[in-house]
């Protein structure tokens, strides 16, 4: 048994700080104007803001030199996650950090992959974000590794070690590291639950969502095994710990006729969340589950994952979920958890703006990959 002991007050402070921050994010008519700029002129705007100054305005003064500003994005967001983490205490500061270790994964697997690929040390370095438990130090560390072997060897003592022990300079098999990470994501969802199920304060709540976001990762992934593999092994892809059966995604899996496909899904609260999702991104409320049936089938049937602009939308509908549940419980971890997962998106949005204008990509065109 996990315990912790935070005083309310310390709840309340914490939790009232983020929701202030939170109301300084990019607002939409933000990116609504940053779209009709220069890039030169985006870079100006995004580094005249006090909060990315530091990183952005002061220190990369060159408006073209977009490797930079990509730096800065990223300093500048595991800046923001560490500062939210030293502020949070006791439970808070458990379940944060937890959360947070995502971002160990993520930045594992890339430098798994640079190193397999011969990809420049600094290429690599360019992309990680040190939010999680392996700090700047470690994953230096990582990249300076001669090989496999010894990136493996230096993730000894790392919470998820067992996980990318395969990782070997040896042959591995085909498809190895997709099999290493999605390993490591549902041992990040066990620890995650396993927490939540301990009487931490907070942890039902944070429970509750995560159900919510692995139904979620599983219909993704669902579409992503039957577009990208012949004969896809379903049940050891899904992560345990949803709302929904694994055995609910198994029967989907093995479906290829039109009417047993959509009343599967009718049973599942997928589809009434892929309508909600297509209503907000059409703006059309009149749009129903039958046609958003038909949607999904016409992608499944061809063997294609979904449309990215639909999982955008769904993505909103995630953070929104989120921010209903941090409202309703205003001293938890979801507020913070809310916070984190919209600075997270903001910088997304900076990124798509300002590599749309690079490569003169339509506004109308990268708008569609804005969440907000």
């Amino acid at each position: 048994m996990v315990e912790q002991t935070v005083m309310p007050g310390a709840y309340i402070y914490v939790c009232t700080r983020l929701q202030l921050r939170k109301t300084r994010l990019f607002s939409p008519s933000f990116y609504d104007r940053l779209l009709h700029m220069s890039l030169p002129q985006m870079v100006r705007a995004i580094g005249e803001d006090d909060r990315f100054r530091h990183e952005v305005y002061d220190r990369y003064r060159t408006p073209s030199d977009l490797i930079r500003l990509e730096l800065a994005l990223t300093a500048h967001l595991a800046r923001e996650y560490r500062d939210v983490l030293e502020m949070t205490p006791g439970a808070l500061h458990l379940l944060t950090s937890h959360y947070l270790h995502r971002w160990d994964i993520v930045n594992v697997m890339v430098v798994l992959r640079g190193k397999r690929h011969g990809l420049d040390p600094e290429k690599i370095a360019e992309t990680l974000v040190p939010a999680g438990e392996l700090d700047r130090a470690w994953l230096d560390r990582l990249i300076a590794a001669d090989d496999l072997d010894r990136v493996v060897e230096e993730l000894h003592g790392w919470s998820l070690y067992h996980q990318v022990r395969s990782c070997t300079c040896r042959e591995m098999p085909r498809g190895e590291f997709a099999r290493v990470e999605d390993r490591l994501y549902h041992q990040y969802y066990r620890d995650l639950l396993t927490i939540g199920s301990r009487g931490v304060p907070g942890g039902q709540v944070l429970t509750r969502y995560l159900r919510f976001e692995i139904d979620i990762l599983n219909m993704r992934n669902l579409f992503r095994l039957r577009a990208g593999s012949p004969d896809p092994d379903i049940r050891s892809a899904m992560v345990q710990g949803g709302s929904i059966a694994i055995e609910e995604f198994v029967r989907i899996a093995s479906i290829e006729d039109k009417e047993t496909f959509f009343n599967e899904f009718a049973e599942t609260d997928l589809l009434p969340l892929a309508t909600r999702a297509m209503r907000k991104l059409r703006r059309d409320p009149g749009i129903g589950p039958e046609q958003v049936g038909e949607m999904l089938w016409s992608r499944w049937h061809e063997h294609r994952t979904t449309v990215h602009v639909v999982e955008v939308a769904v993505t909103e509908l995630r953070l929104e979920e989120m921010d209903r549940l941090a409202a309703l419980h205003r001293f938890s971890v979801l507020p913070v958890l809310s916070y984190l997962e919209r600075k997270r998106v903001e910088i997304g949005n900076l990124r798509a703006c300002v590599r749309g204008r690079q490569f003169g990509i339509p506004n109308e065109r990268i708008a569609r990959y804005l969440v907000v």
